[in-house]
């Protein structure tokens, strides 16, 4: 029977809500199995990524990560999958466009995507088992969570040492400033809920977290009345139900539901907290307390009062020049600004978060921003302003994107967690009928005033927390940990040693059987399964004027992208190290006719943001040649199209770079917020700096991108009022060399219909200018070669990488290249580096167009190791060491990986790209026919040709700590900043 209104059933399911939801063009069905209580949340529409994720509650009651630990075991084998790790062994048998697992505050939940419906339910049945019928065996746990271990497993002599693969990824990710201000923060905001504790647990309490308790927390909260099953795409329901009922349902008992969350008590009285994150050894201290004001507002259900946090949030920070934000940077008592609210939790907290301050300053910051507020209560807020907020807001909601994630997870983050508590799903689908209420409720006077009072000004449920660098942190709690371990260490009877040595020996025993263990009972998919045709996205070409114009065809809900593509002409070298910052400040600054304020007020009001960066664009025939660009990004909705592009005009032939003040003011936020979330970029710092000597482009993308980019602003920084006329000048020169009267290509993606608009128009005056031939780049760059290196970081693990120089997507040993890159990952550095050697993950990656292979492993306990077991891998491949099934699987990740999806709006631009470069379909089809045709001996034949000959002129780098390195002492160079 047909699912078409509320109260149908089908088998034990009730239809509880059926609505079409017209601003997104997809149907909304709501069911409840009538006897386990288990909910189902369907959104239908003619998709083809279809996704499910399987969702519950999970409270966590300390911080010893047992949600999180739950997350990685459970995925290790269960009751029909009785096998070392099906997660990762699916990810290697699937076509998927997305799988992966996510611990929330209060949540954990499975996604998994895919385009083919025979690979969709391979997965789903994988997950379900996974998730309901695990076995969660003792060494899984150790393995994932925690051990105790002797350096040398055998040798109760050498020292004892904490273990596990989610001990050491919160080693690396607790040492995020970002990190400590959250947690700090939630420990104190919401002292009496589960938000409190940091659900991915921390490195003092997850040793304190058993088996058995584990296993309590999974039965707790893994249960059929306490799941919600979210499905997305095009796939029928009813065959999504059957499939359910099942593999879920079908056998299983009623359980008591978790209830929802009580509510926070509220304070009578403001806190203010202390305490310390850590800093470089060498770096200096002055200025650089961190600030944050952290308040409690509304509930989660109260969907009104959250948007219109979200909509005050833009006004108050959207940009530099938004009034609190503009109001921070003028007075300089700090550099750096942002805020932050999380949307996913049961009440909701507003962060404010000034860095790069002294401490003594933070009653005069908090008075700006609480005469902020008065300010708005006694002047109200600007329609203009206002209309600029909602614009953000309804375009955010509107844009169809899956550039980083499917847009079915997009959708199921905004709609599933809603519902786990309470509230109508569809309050988070729906767009215009909220805005009309927003608009209307931020007009009445007496909404706004009550809204602010209530929130801010007289809201005593308010935590300050300070937060003081220290240079020694990481020692500290280094030290505290050696102690620690050697006190258990000391305390250690006979017979708890000899259990320690049999359990290591145990589980390394355990971990080597897998290599020998059969994946048969796996669900998979067969060669036929795999398209033979690779994707296209047709670019139609025609001119205007004196311009060329590229346009992709594509339904993007009424929004229009553009792209402008400018070739960089003959730069110095000062102007190329500039060319990041140049790119950066473009669109942050004014024009001369309209100061940064106003312009940054009317790209809010008029775009969805407008970016700007600089490309290399290396070509398929050699990875030395390259033809580098400067591209500007922009979208708008297409009742905009016309002041968009105005804005645009503007940007490329009036930008103004004689506002020192502003321009310095940026590069100093700019540095700011790099420096603050260093560790979180260390893995990209240590790839892009490993292939500093591979090619010309990777030499420039090393020294303008990356650390060095990170070394000239910091060097920038610290002479910045002596170098006013070098940058005005070096921006001017840039400037004009790039834009002014210069022809660009111009790619629009939208509907024909939208297109035939600005056509119509004139393109509104965007391709009026003249232009002139340009001096091309001098291609001939010397490399300035660097030896293989550690950074010492404020982190306790390492980020380590090696780059080998390879040949390029041309030559015969590219296709075979590419999928040894997944071999090695599945057969080899997956079990040496995470599994053995408690690492986060490792992966290696061959980019064929710039003739690269990369090795990595992050969140790393190790560097030596590490850097051995890259070499090993390729030993290990070349030797065979693979079986005919690990090669088919390594196709299949591969082609997974080429035939991801693109976002609409993205299509247009990355057929162009590929133009550009003279990567054609033809190039394209005849890589992916030879990479399904391979077999082992090409494999082996092009590694002894191409890695085997480069074995040991590998650039390796390592971001660590002081401390790794010299316990390992690495065959590696300290570099010296």
């Amino acid at each position: 029977m047909a699912l078409d209104k509320t109260g149908d059933k089908y088998k034990g399911f009730v239809v509880t809500k059926h609505k079409y939801i017209d601003e997104i063009q997809c149907t909304l069905i709501e069911l409840k199995h009538q006897k386990l209580g288990t909910e189902i949340i369907k959104i239908l529409n003619n998709d083809r990524e279809n996704l499910f994720s399987i969702s519950f509650k999970t409270f966590p009651k300390s911080s010893d990560g047992s949600p999180h630990i739950l997350e990685h075991t459970v995925l290790c084998g269960s009751k029909k999958f009785p096998i070392r790790d099906p997660f990762f062994s699916m990810l290697r048998r699937s076509l998927n466009t997305f799988m992966n697992a996510m611990t929330g505050a209060d949540f954990t939940c499975y996604p998994a995507s895919s385009m083919n419906e025979k690979d969709f339910f391979n997965l789903f049945e994988v997950y379900i088992d996974a998730v309901f019928y695990p076995i969660i065996d003792k060494k899984n746990f150790m393995q994932e969570g925690h051990r105790l271990e002797f350096a040398i497993p055998n040798d109760p002599g050498s020292p004892l040492m904490y273990k596990g693969v989610v001990y050491n990824e919160m080693k690396g990710a607790n040492s995020s400033i970002d990190s400590i201000i959250f947690h700090k923060v939630m420990e104190h905001l919401l002292d009496d809920l589960t938000y409190k504790y940091n659900s991915g647990g921390d490195t003092e309490n997850i040793p304190k977290l058993t088996h058995e308790q584990l296993v309590d927390f999974h039965k707790k909260f893994y249960n059929q009345s306490n799941a919600i099953f979210f499905l997305y795409g095009d796939i029928p329901l009813e065959k999504e139900l059957d499939f359910i009922e099942k593999h879920a349902l079908e056998n299983a008992k009623t359980s008591e539901k978790i209830k929802p969350l009580n509510k926070q008590k509220r304070f009578q009285k403001r806190k203010i907290i202390s305490d310390k994150y850590p800093i470089e050894e060498n770096s200096s201290i002055k200025e650089k307390d961190i600030l944050c004001f952290a308040y409690l507002t509304t509930p989660i259900e109260n969907q009104l009062d959250l948007y219109a946090l979200l909509v005050l949030d833009n006004i108050l920070m959207g940009t530099d020049a938004s009034i609190l934000k503009r109001a921070l940077l003028e007075s300089k008592l700090c550099k750096s600004i942002e805020s932050l609210i999380d949307q996913e939790i049961s009440e909701i907290p507003y962060f404010l978060i000034c860095k790069d301050l002294k401490k003594e300053n933070k009653d005069k910051i908090f008075k700006i921003i609480e005469d902020t507020f008065e300010n708005i209560l006694k002047n109200g807020i600007s329609e203009s302003i206002l209309e600029a907020s909602l614009h953000q807001l309804e375009f955010s909601r509107t844009e169809i994107s899956n550039d980083q994630a499917p847009y079915g997870l997009t959708l199921f983050f905004r709609s599933a967690l809603l519902k786990q508590h309470g509230v109508e799903t569809e309050n988070a689908l729906v767009i215009h009928t909220l805005f009309e209420k927003l608009r209307k409720a931020f007009k009445d006077r007496t909404f706004l005033e009550n809204f602010i009072n209530k929130y801010f000004l007289k809201n005593s449920h308010m935590v300050t927390l300070i937060l003081e660098p220290d240079t020694n942190l990481i020692k500290k709690e280094t030290v505290n940990e050696i102690e620690n371990l050697q006190k258990i260490k000391h305390s250690l009877d006979k017979n708890q040693i000899e259990n320690l040595i049999k359990q290591a020996k145990e589980l390394d025993e355990y971990q080597k059987s897998l290599a020998n263990m059969s994946f048969k009972c796996l669900p998979k998919l067969v060669i036929e399964d795999i398209p033979k045709k690779i994707q296209k996205f047709p670019l139609e070409k025609f001119s205007y004027k004196n311009f060329d114009i590229f346009y992709h065809d594509a339904f993007t809900n009424d929004i229009i992208y553009f792209d402008l593509v400018f070739d960089i002409p003959k730069l110095e070298d000062e102007e190329f190290l500039l060319l990041p910052l140049f790119t950066h400040i473009l669109t942050e600054i004014g024009t001369k006719k309209i100061n940064f304020s106003k312009n940054l007020e009317r790209i809010e009001a008029f775009t969805g943001g407008i970016h700007a960066y600089s490309t290399m664009n290396v070509q398929v025939e050699n990875p030395n040649d390259f033809s580098p660009s400067v591209v500007i990004k922009t979208k708008c909705l297409k009742r905009n199209a016309k002041k968009t592009l105005e804005i645009l005009k503007d940007m490329i032939l009036d930008s103004d770079f004689n506002d020192f003040h502003r321009i310095k003011e940026i590069i100093l936020q700019e540095y700011s917020n790099l420096e603050s979330s260093f560790i979180d970029h260390c893995m990209k710092y240590s790839t892009i700096l490993s292939h500093n000597n591979i090619s010309i482009p990777s030499y420039i993308n090393s020294k303008i991108g990356g650390y060095n980019h990170f070394k000239f602003l910091k060097k920038l920084c610290e002479q910045l009022n002596e170098k006013t006329n070098y940058l005005t000048e070096n921006f001017k020169n840039l400037f004009n060399k790039i834009f002014i009267f210069n022809r660009f290509d111009l790619v629009v993606t939208c509907s024909k219909d939208n297109l035939k608009e600005i056509e119509k128009n004139n393109f509104f005056k965007l391709l009026e200018n003249d232009y002139k031939t340009k001096e091309k780049i001098d291609k001939n760059i010397k490399i300035q070669k660097i030896l293989s290196s550690a950074i010492f970081i404020a982190a306790p693990v390492a980020f380590n990488a090696s780059s080998y120089r390879v040949p390029s997507i041309l030559d015969d040993h590219s296709s075979n290249l590419l999928i040894s890159s997944k071999l090695f990952e599945n057969v080899f550095l997956h079990t040496q580096i995470r599994e053995i050697g408690g690492a986060y993950g490792a992966k290696s990656n061959y980019n064929p167009i710039n003739g690269v292979f990369t090795f990595t492993s992050y969140r790393d306990p190790h560097i030596k190791n590490s850097l051995e077991v890259f070499k090993k891998s390729i030993k290990f491949i070349l030797d065979k060491n693979f079986t005919d099934e690990d090669l088919f699987q390594a196709k299949l990740g591969i082609i997974q990986k080429i035939d991801l999806p693109l976002s609409p709006g993205s299509r247009g631009a990355f057929a162009y790209f590929n133009k550009k470069i003279k990567k054609t379909d033809e190039i394209e089809q005849n890589f992916r026919n030879k990479l399904l045709k391979l077999n082992k001996e090409d494999i082996a034949a092009s590694l002894k040709e191409t890695l085997v000959k480069e074995i040991d002129s590998e650039t390796s780098i390592s971001f660590c700590s002081k401390e790794i390195f010299l316990k390992e002492n690495p065959n590696l160079e300290v570099m010296e900043e």
